[in-house]
């Protein structure tokens, strides 16, 4: 039987543009409704829509959860994108970088300082949570931390 517990040691929660995702549709068709609009111009312009959105906000939604044997789960809410566990033993740094115009965070680990192995996953979490997560690294003194200077104060 695993030693580990059910529960994480560390958790976060899909980001709130997620939940707007699912929302938004449904009060649109609503509305369209109510307000007896044509239907097929609201059915033809919603996918558009949805899909601009979720380029735009909700592309990399996930949350994370480091588990007590040291691991990070990063758990996406859309299927295609694949679940990703790490191992932080295996790396000694944590960088953090966030794009100008984009809505995710790229967290690069690396094995050591000469970057010859790392591995980059793609977050789009709560902004809160990532400042959780990064706070919990440097706390618990499992990796070195590098945020951004002048991309985005986190």
């Amino acid at each position: 039987m695993p030693d580990k517990s059910p529960y994480p040691e560390f958790g976060s929660g899909y980001p709130y543009n997620v939940y707007l995702l699912i929302i938004i549709p449904v009060l649109l068709l609503g509305l369209g409704l109510l307000n007896q609009s044509d239907l097929i111009v609201v059915m033809m312009n919603l996918p558009i829509g949805m899909l601009i959105y979720y380029i735009a906000f909700a592309r990399f939604s996930c949350k994370i959860e480091i588990n007590e044997a040291n691991e990070m789960e990063v758990i996406y809410f859309f299927p295609w994108d694949d679940n990703i566990i790490i191992s932080l033993d295996d790396f000694e740094n944590l960088s953090v970088e966030k794009g100008k115009y984009s809505s995710f965070f790229v967290l690069c680990f690396t094995a050591n300082e000469q970057f010859s192995e790392s591995v980059e996953v793609n977050v789009n979490t709560r902004m809160n949570g990532m400042n959780l997560l990064l706070r919990f690294m440097e706390k618990a003194g499992r990796l070195k931390v590098r945020r951004p200077i002048d991309k985005i104060s986190l």
